[in-house]
């Protein structure tokens, strides 16, 4: 469920506060090989209105482009076509125009250009000069930890903490940020979700919910109190959910007469509550079912679930012992707190 890339090619518009522009000048020129028509280069960031678009034909690999941004952000895209076409055969590299005159050249490729021009540039490639050398979890936290003021270690503590950080990884490295960057709408929002996320980590007692069974009857986390509960977040429609079943239900017939259980928490809409009924009963789930059938399932919200198939495994205390305990790792996290 984490997402593994290097930052420098992200395809997506990730631009706090800290990188706003109102207007500015920009050069932004270079060699990419020796391309030429029909070959060509194009150049999009983000404006007022929405992304702005510019290309011009290769020769020889040289392009050249000249503009007044007058966008929101210092972000931009290149793009190489080889055939010509916007979106045929191409290579994308995202870069920072936070300087007038940005260079971005290559003897082959856009995987292997170097971009000068700007801080942030600079940046970008010490870090991924770092990541060349030494493993992404080392290079990330060094980065951070000598450059708490770029927007770089921004992005790579976002990386680095994938889409469900752990907060015992992520808040100290955040909290090293200045705090322009931790005060910016993305820096709050990180902050925001660095705190739902330590309400659900190990060791914390688990938020109390109840939501009806299959039968509309309510049912509470806190009618398990004194088991050990793997509380279960997935869906009829998930196809990694269901690869999940087999091992749920060795786990739950091995220790259910040890005082284990399980209750899952479907996703499934109330479109779907025959296909989740149906899921049961194929599947061979002879446990406790609940779901409120909405469409932000709110156990999941309360868990800052964003993906499935998800677990939590509770102790008769009601504190979270474990997290994601997939395939045969439930039950030897089982054997090892229950015996054999």
């Amino acid at each position: 469920m984490a997402r593994i890339a290097f930052f420098i090619f992200f395809l997506q518009i990730f631009s706090p506060a800290v990188l706003e522009a109102q207007s500015f000048k920009f050069t932004v020129k270079g060699k990419i090989g020796d391309l030429s028509a029909p070959a060509k280069a194009y150049i999009l960031y983000e404006e007022a209105a929405g992304m702005e678009t510019d290309s011009v034909v290769l020769d020889h690999g040289a392009f050249a482009f000249n503009g007044i941004a007058k966008g929101p952000n210092l972000v931009a895209y290149l793009k190489i076509s080889r055939s010509g076409g916007i979106s045929e055969d191409v290579e994308y590299l995202r870069f920072f125009m936070d300087a007038e005159s940005i260079s971005i050249v290559s003897d082959d490729s856009l995987d292997n250009a170097e971009v000068t021009g700007g801080s942030l540039n600079r940046d970008a490639s010490i870090l991924k000069a770092a990541l060349a050398v030494d493993e992404p979890g080392t290079a990330y936290t060094n980065f951070i930890k000598s450059h708490p003021d770029s927007y770089i270690s921004f992005e790579a503590l976002d990386i680095l903490g994938g889409e469900d950080p752990d907060p015992a990884l992520v808040e100290p490295l955040f909290n090293i940020l200045s705090g322009s960057i931790r005060s910016s709408k993305e820096g709050v929002e990180y902050a925001q979700k660095i705190a739902r996320l330590k309400v659900v980590s190990i060791g914390r007692v688990a938020p109390d919910f109840a939501m009806p069974d299959t039968t509309g009857r309510s049912i509470a986390l806190h009618d398990f109190r004194g088991k050990f509960v793997l509380l279960d977040f997935w869906a009829s429609w998930c196809p990694p959910c269901r690869a999940e079943s087999p091992y749920l239900v060795g786990a739950y017939e091995t220790y259910r007469k040890k005082n284990f259980t399980i209750l899952s928490v479907s996703l499934d809409q109330l479109s779907g509550k025959k296909e989740w009924i149906k899921a049961i009963r194929e599947d061979g789930l002879s446990w406790t079912h609940v779901s409120d059938l909405q469409q932000e399932n709110r156990a999941a919200m309360l868990y800052s679930v964003q993906a499935i198939p998800r677990n939590f495994l509770i102790g008769p205390d009601g504190k979270i012992l474990a997290k994601d305990l997939r395939g045969k790792a439930l039950s030897e996290m089982l054997e090892k707190v229950l015996g054999q």
